[in-house]
């Protein structure tokens, strides 16, 4: 829309329905007229898009409803108004494409004009004088636009300059914010990228502490079981050495001496062991009496056990929290190694995203730079932007008075122009709004697609004028020439050519329909909805499998037709039946050469005669040829050779439909062989036969042909075709189109 220099009030239009149907509101500054619209029809836009039924959760009688009356809405409140800013816009476009046309033409002169410049330096003076020529023309279409006051030209000159100043503006700011956006990010991704490489070598320091750890703790567990073995052995040889004393006192004497010996040890004893114990820091045993000795060796004995218990517990406590302190220690630094890791993950994505946004930045960036090469381009060329909003309303009073003065045909082609301008944009935006799960053969044609349709059905409209107006000056002139300058053929293609143009419009019509895609009713889905059947489905659902309607496929006709005729002297007798028969043949080349089907002649009685051949155009020689079909023969009928060949020529050119029709008036020379030939032929099903007896008694065809029909009447009364009946050449027609309409039938 940047070259139109507005926005299109449908479209504004259309922008604000789906904003308030998202958010609920509408922009802030609206053209009048988009506002008038939208005030008129909301309610009926709201209601519109609240009865889109869900496929889901709805029933098809529900859906089918729900159709109906979103299309009653909208067609009935809806689109009046946008058929009415449709019109506003198109009369817009108008005004911008008649300036576009002035500055053409404008540029043109000025070409035009140093043209002529050089050509009188260069002593053109030819050239020069036509170039003058065509400067003057250029000149007195430009006049209107010169004429038009010079503050109107102002004001339309600054309001196309300051809009396009403003876009470039706009599309440089956004140049400069994609510019430092990127910047930014390439700032973050190096930040992003030094934190990783910081976590990955704390990761790395991490997993290499826990093996010396490991090392010293299985050294001091080694240095502990040491120390515990050795206490260990120390405590059993106290143990001992208690019991040996235990055992000597119940043999010692009760004399003074023993005891007084007794004494001085157990006296020694004592000091010992209270030296021992106040080197311990504990209070010493010296007062126990004499007589306990006994008991007291028992007593050491087992304060002894009771030492090395203790002493026992408090290793396993020191062990324990030595133990508890290696695993704490090695838990810590497994948790340190998880949350680094995590870190770390968390920064690689981080730097993924950051580096997906730098491409989209330069993505954007590179797009916005190209829009902005395109718009300085757009300023040097067409087509040209008109801000109509800008412009004050006696400049707009003006565009309009010379749009007035111009012609009525100079008016309906920029009125054309206009169309295809707002066509092209609303299939533009069409297309980025469509749904992409829709298959590309649901999808409704856009305005390009119906324009050539439309070019190609006038192309062929023109044809068929150009055919019949050929033909209708080939009448005159064939008039003019009289009586006595016809040919025979000539003679007889006047008496049959009303018949041959009836019937090749007819098939031409066929054609120029099948060659485009046609809407066909009665399917179960389809690209539209059959409204007859979709209202009828209310009271019928069986109508439901009948509601769609498809686009078809233009059909490729592909047709061969061998007329074998049958020139025996019976064909000969009085004359009557050869002409009827050479008229009907006429009317069928004819036709089927204005067709483009290729067809061949052959004629037969004793022997074969090819009298136009598959690729034989109609020219005078060829159609000489072939009226010589009347004088030649005149023996028997042999049937069987004739359709032998034509079944031959057809296997070399054959085609999706290949006829082979035979025109006779008596029976084969031999019928039992040609009954085989015509077994063998229908059974391999690549030829389809017809048969047409022509004259009394030839109802025998039926007997060999699938398809066949007899002429009893070689040549009907005037009384007898107002009572229907038809001659030879009238019934050919009639097989013939039917041939082509319905190949499936034979």
């Amino acid at each position: 829309m940047l070259q139109l220099g507005y926005v299109p009030k449908f479209v504004n239009y259309g922008t604000q329905l789906i904003r308030d149907w998202h958010q609920g509101r509408f922009a802030d500054k609206l053209d009048p007229e988009v506002q008038k619209s939208l005030k008129k029809t909301i309610k009926s836009a709201r209601k519109y898009t609240r009865r889109i039924p869900n496929p889901e959760k709805s029933d098809p009688m529900e859906i089918l409803r729900a159709y109906k009356e979103r299309f009653q809405i909208y067609h009935e409140q809806i689109w009046p108004e946008v058929k009415r800013l449709v019109e506003l816009d198109l009369h817009l476009e108008e005004k911008r494409q008649m300036l576009e046309d002035f500055k053409k033409k404008k540029e043109e002169l000025s070409k035009k004009q140093q043209e002529a410049k050089e050509a009188r330096s260069k002593g053109d003076s030819k050239k020069a004088n036509e170039l003058e020529k065509e400067i003057d023309k250029l000149k007195q279409e430009m006049k209107p636009y010169e004429d038009m006051e010079g503050k109107a030209k102002e004001d339309l000159k600054k309001a196309i300059d300051d809009y396009l100043r403003k876009n470039l503006e706009q599309l440089n700011q956004e140049i400069d914010k994609r510019e430092q956006k990127a910047k930014d990010l390439d700032q973050q991704i190096g930040q992003t990228k030094r934190e990783i490489e910081e976590l990955e070598k704390e990761l790395e320091k991490q997993s290499s502490q826990p093996q010396d750890k490991k090392d010293d703790g299985a050294e001091s567990q080694k240095d502990q079981r040491s120390d515990n073995g050795e206490k260990k052995e120390g405590k059993e040889e106290g143990q001992q050495e208690s019991g040996e004393q235990t055992q000597k006192q119940p043999g010692q004497e009760e004399s003074g001496e023993g005891k007084e010996s007794q004494k001085t040890k157990q006296g020694e004893k004592q000091e010992g062991e209270g030296a021992s114990r106040e080197d311990d820091g504990e209070e010493g045993e010296g007062n126990i009496p004499q007589q306990s000795g006994s008991r007291e060796g028992k007593g050491g004995s087992a304060q002894q056990k009771k030492d090395g218990e203790s002493q026992g517990e408090q290793q396993g406590e020191q062990q324990g929290e030595q133990q508890g302190e290696q695993q704490g220690e090695q838990q810590g630094e497994q948790q340190g190694s998880d949350t680094i890791g995590k870190s770390l993950a968390e920064k690689r994505q981080q730097l993924e995203g950051q580096t997906q946004e730098q491409q989209k930045t330069k993505d954007e960036l590179e797009q916005i730079k190209s829009e902005l090469e395109k718009s300085i381009e757009k300023q040097q060329q067409s087509p040209m932007p008109f801000p109509a909003d800008q412009l004050s309303p006696e400049t707009l009073k003006e565009l309009e008075k010379l749009f007035n003065k111009l012609s009525p045909d100079k008016k309906q082609e920029l009125k054309e122009k206009a169309e295809k301008q707002l066509e092209d944009l609303e299939d533009a935006i069409n297309k980025d709004m469509e749904g992409k799960l829709t298959p590309d053969d649901h999808k409704p044609p856009d305005h390009e697609e119906i324009r050539q349709i439309k070019e190609e059905q006038e192309r062929a409209r023109k044809e068929r004028e150009k055919i019949e107006q050929d033909q209708k000056e080939l009448e005159e002139k064939l008039e003019a020439l009289g009586e006595q300058l016809k040919t025979e053929y000539d003679r007889i293609y006047q008496e049959v050519s009303d018949l041959i143009n009836a019937l090749y419009i007819r098939l031409e019509r066929l054609f120029v329909k099948e060659k485009h895609p046609q809407w066909r009713k009665g399917y179960q889905s389809g690209m539209r909805v059959d409204l007859d059947k979709a209202m009828q489905a209310e009271a019928d659902p069986k109508n439901l499998e009948k509601m769609w309607e498809r686009k078809t496929a233009p059909k490729k006709f592909d047709y061969r037709f061998s007329l074998v005729v049958d020139l025996s002297g019976s064909m000969h007798t009085d004359g009557r039946k050869i002409e009827q028969t050479f008229k009907g043949i006429v009317v069928l080349v004819e036709v089927l050469e204005r067709l483009n089907i290729q067809c061949e002649v052959i004629g037969y009685s004793d022997f074969l005669k090819v009298f136009k051949k598959w690729e034989t155009k109609l020219d005078k020689q060829s159609r000489d040829h072939l009226v010589s079909m009347k004088r030649w023969g005149k023996g028997n009928t042999d049937t069987t050779a004739a359709t032998a060949l034509a079944e031959k020529d057809i296997k070399e050119n054959i085609a999706k439909y290949s006829f082979l029709a035979t025109f006779t008036d008596g029976q084969p020379n031999d019928p039992e062989s040609l009954m085989n030939l015509l077994g063998r032929i229908k059974k391999e099903g690549k030829i389809k036969l017809v048969g047409i007896g022509l004259g009394p008694g030839t109802e025998f065809v039926k007997e060999y042909y699938p398809a066949s029909s007899h002429l009893p009447n070689i040549r009907p009364t005037e009384k007898e075709k107002k009572q229907g009946a038809k001659d030879f050449a009238e019934t050919f027609g009639d097989l013939l189109e039917d041939m082509i309409r319905h190949p499936e039938n034979y």
